[in-house]
């Protein structure tokens, strides 16, 4: 608190293009400049809330994920994007951004995907079952995989989801981290530990080739 950060919990860390870092709190966003954390000039208290995630896109714009909806920070300026816009739900926990440069939006309620100006969301009627999502990544195949908090991983290709659950073999059905390294493995992080998982075989699974 001294340092300027707010006597709250921190739920998100990003490093913007230029280097400079930000924080998320359950009561706002901070950014580190000169040894403290500054707060913005947020006029319209659109970051009030809790920030979940945090991104910084190619286009030079920062996104924040909140309790109250998407925001975008543009030259200086904020617009909020919530569920009237087209978001799954207005709490959103996950951003990332792909290699064709949509914004992919976690929330509680599903899916969103971001291009250009369009929304389009997944939910549980696209086959989205456990819509609480809580990590997005895309591997060196473009396929996106979809981790939620407790119904198990998703993979998106070709505009299809398939579902793995424990079911399946994985070690657990929460999945709040997906990473890849150059082996091709997915790593996954739940609430008991971290494990492995071939991208292969998942395909494999996916496309009906091994039971």
């Amino acid at each position: 608190n001294p340092d300027g950060l707010p006597p709250d919990h921190i739920t998100s860390i990003q490093e913007d293009r230029s280097g400079r870092l930000w924080v998320g709190t359950t009561s706002g966003i901070r950014y580190f400049h000169d040894g403290r954390f500054e707060p913005i000039d947020d006029k319209d208290r659109l970051l009030q809330g809790s920030v979940w995630a945090i991104h910084h896109d190619r286009a030079g714009n920062i996104w924040f994920g909140t309790d109250h909806g998407l925001v975008k920070m543009t030259d200086g300026r904020f617009i909020r994007y919530s569920s009237h816009d087209g978001l799954s739900h207005d709490q959103a926990k996950v951003l990332f951004e792909d290699r064709g440069g949509a914004l992919w939006i976690g929330t509680y309620q599903g899916l969103t995907r971001l291009e250009d100006t369009t929304f389009t969301t997944y939910t549980e009627r696209d086959g989205l079952l456990g819509t609480d999502v809580r990590a997005i990544h895309e591997d060196q195949d473009r396929v996106l995989w979809i981790g939620t908090y407790d119904s198990g991983l998703y993979r998106l290709k070709d505009n299809r989801l398939t579902r793995f659950t424990r079911r399946d073999g994985l070690h657990d059905n929460g999945v709040f981290k997906i990473l890849e390294d150059e082996s091709a493995p997915l790593w996954m992080g739940p609430n008991r530990g971290i494990y492995p998982v071939s991208g292969r075989e998942l395909n494999e699974f996916a496309e009906g080739r091994v039971p």
